[in-house]
Parts: structure tokens; C-alpha cells; sequence
């Protein structure tokens, strides 16, 4: 227990800035360590060592910079060891698995963006590097604060959606890798989803809260990992819990900046569970008519479970020309039903259908 009490004493300085500059630790952590020293003192009948009130001092006195880069190591105690090197180097630390079980992703608020970098030379070569000078102007007391408010931050494939999501105000940010042969290491640091999302979040106002919609293109790990980032960063993060592109543009169409956070986040779930998908994919030698008669009968079963509102998002020409048959079709068969589409190049998919 005494051990622990002092290498969590030795962590204070990283945890409180004013520690850091000062080069001393946490007066009452100290005073706790030289209790429980007393007490294995008077139980074991061995002298403990003394405790090191001070450390070294910050010398940087240049603006906060954020840095993340990405380094491979082998196993956990290694990602242990690399954390433990960069504790005292700054503060909203990050060591985090990529899920390939060697690729970390490592990101810290540091004043010595040098020795950030220099920390991990002893466990491998740090790649995609980038830093950033986090600045950002005070708010006086009792003037209204410049950064409250809200943005959402949608997770689309690169193409037209894009376009979509952005005209809405919320930042559209791409899965998307580059194609293969063109990606060095910054741009494989790039093609990282969850990097991607921390950019973009990073753009937004340190007191703002931020919406995310993965629209079922951001896995559990990933949003672990970008959750955690959010929390360093200080940001207020909800995730809404959006399985599918057409559920983020239900959750985008009910979303109200103006409500609590909470009220919102609720809205905008409620909105994307109601949407029922169905994707209708050809084959190369597919016919437009084909693919007609398979988007009819698709929605005509669809429609079976109710619905005012079919929603396709269409990812090629071929696609397009297929929605104002079926507009016709519905008027004469489903007078109620309205039918929207988009151009979504690049999802994947011949048509994606959403009915609420």
C-alpha cells in the first residue's frame, strides 16, 4: 500500500499544472504517504525511506500543444511502460489499442511536444505525428461564455453525404480509406475513423458539446477510444446510437440545438430507432428494370409494417432511375407516403431504403 501511495504521489505533478511549474508534489498526498510510512514503520519495525517532496520542474514555457501519433508495440505491459514515461510530460494522456493488438494510438496535452515524442524512441518508431497549439481565449468572469453550444459531428462515407450532412451544420466526417498504394504514414494516421472524429472534435469550442452519430460506421472499440479522447479533451460528448446512414439523417432532422443536452440526445435516438432499413444491392449485369422490381418489392414488404416516410439513398445513376417509378407507383398504392432521395455515392450499396 505504501509503494502504490507513493508512485500515485509521483503522479500528481502531471495531474495538476500548477504542481508541474511549481516542481513540487501534492502537499496532502505527501502528508498521507508519511502516514502510512509511520504505520509500516511501527508494524515491520523497518524505516521507510524518506519522501521526496519536489521534482523537476517545467521548464517549457510555451503555449499547451496537442500531440498524437501512432506507434506499434507488443503487448500491454509495453503500452503500460510507454503511459508511465508520459505521465509527467503533460496531462489528458491516451495510450489506446487500435484493436490490432500492436498499433497504439497515443495522444497528450504537452508543453514539450519533443520530449513527448523522444518518450517513445525506446519502445519503436513513432508514425503520423501531428501537433497542434491548443489555444484558446479566456472568458471573463460573468461574460457570456463565446463556446457554449452544441455541434454534431455525423460519420458518412466521402462523397455527396458530405455535402448533405454539412448543409444541416453538423460536421460530415469519412471512414473512408484512401486508395491502397497512396497511403503513407501521416495519411494512415489520417484514414483512421476514430483520428478523424477526434480532429474534427478537436475544431469545436472547448466548453461545446458534441454530438456524434457513427451511422453504423464506427465500431464499439472505436467509440471507446473516442469516447476517452472526448473526456480528455474536456468536451461533453452523447453518442447517439445510430446503426445506419439513414438513421443519422432521421437523428439530423430532429435535432435541436436549443434543448438540454439530454432532452436532445433522447429525440434524436427515438427519431433513429424508428427508421426500418433495407438495402436492395445488384450485380454487375443488373437491369434497371431488375432493379426496379426489386426495390418495389422490397418497400411494397417494408410498407406492410406501416410507414409515411421512405428515405433512398441512392449510390449510383443507375439507382436514380429507379426512384420516380416507384413515386408513381406509391401515389396510386400509398397516397400517405412521401419518398426522398439522395445521391449517396460511395456507400457500398445499389440503394439504401429507410422508412419511418
Amino acid at each position: 500500500m505504501s509503494a502504490a501511495a507513493r508512485e500515485a504521489l509521483g503522479k500528481t505533478p502531471s495531474q495538476l499544472p500548477a504542481l508541474r511549474e511549481a516542481g513540487v508534489v501534492d502537499a496532502g498526498g505527501a502528508g498521507l504517504v508519511l502516514l502510512l510510512d509511520a504505520l509500516y514503520d511501527e508494524i515491520t519495525g523497518q524505516e521507510a525511506a524518506p519522501v521526496d517532496l519536489h521534482v523537476d520542474a517545467s521548464v517549457a514555457t510555451g503555449p499547451e500543444m496537442e500531440v498524437m501519433y501512432l506507434i506499434s508495440l507488443p503487448d500491454a505491459a509495453a503500452a503500460g511502460q510507454l503511459r508511465q514515461r508520459l505521465e509527467g510530460l503533460g496531462n489528458s494522456l491516451i495510450v489506446a489499442g487500435e484493436g490490432d493488438g500492436t498499433t497504439h494510438m497515443v495522444h497528450i496535452h504537452s508543453t514539450d511536444p519533443g520530449a513527448a515524442i523522444e518518450a517513445a524512441l525506446d519502445f519503436g518508431r513513432p508514425e503520423g505525428i501531428r501537433i497542434e497549439v491548443l489555444e484558446q481565449p479566456p472568458v471573463m468572469p460573468g461574460a457570456e461564455d463565446p463556446y457554449a453550444g452544441r455541434t454534431v459531428i455525423a460519420v458518412v462515407p466521402e462523397g455527396p453525404l458530405t455535402n448533405l450532412v454539412a448543409s444541416t451544420g453538423a460536421i460530415p466526417v469519412s471512414p473512408t480509406p484512401r486508395a491502397v498504394g497512396k497511403r503513407d504514414a501521416d495519411r494512415e494516421f489520417d484514414d483512421d475513423v476514430i483520428t478523424k472524429v477526434l480532429t474534427a472534435m478537436r475544431a469545436v469550442p472547448g466548453r461545446a458539446e458534441v454530438m456524434l452519430l457513427p451511422n453504423g460506421l464506427a465500431g464499439a472499440d472505436e467509440l471507446v477510444q473516442i469516447e476517452m479522447a472526448a473526456a480528455a479533451g474536456k468536451h461533453t460528448l452523447g453518442i447517439v446510437p445510430t446503426s445506419s446512414i439513414a438513421a443519422g439523417l432521421a437523428a439530423l432532422a430532429v435535432h435541436d440545438p436549443a434543448r438540454p443536452l439530454a432532452v436532445d440526445a433522447y429525440a434524436m435516438s427515438e427519431a433513429a430507432s424508428g427508421i426500418r432499413t433495407a438495402t436492395v444491392d445488384a450485380g454487375s449485369q443488373e437491369l434497371p428494370e431488375q432493379l426496379r422490381q426489386r426495390l418495389d418489392q422490397t418497400v411494397t414488404e417494408m410498407l406492410g409494417g406501416g410507414g409515411e416516410l421512405i428515405t433512398l439513398l441512392l449510390g449510383n445513376a443507375a439507382a436514380a432511375s429507379v426512384v420516380e417509378p416507384l413515386r408513381a407507383r406509391l401515389a396510386a398504392s400509398h397516397a400517405h407516403v412521401d419518398v426522398v432521395a439522395y445521391d449517396a455515392a460511395g456507400i457500398g450499396d445499389e440503394i439504401q431504403i429507410g422508412i419511418e
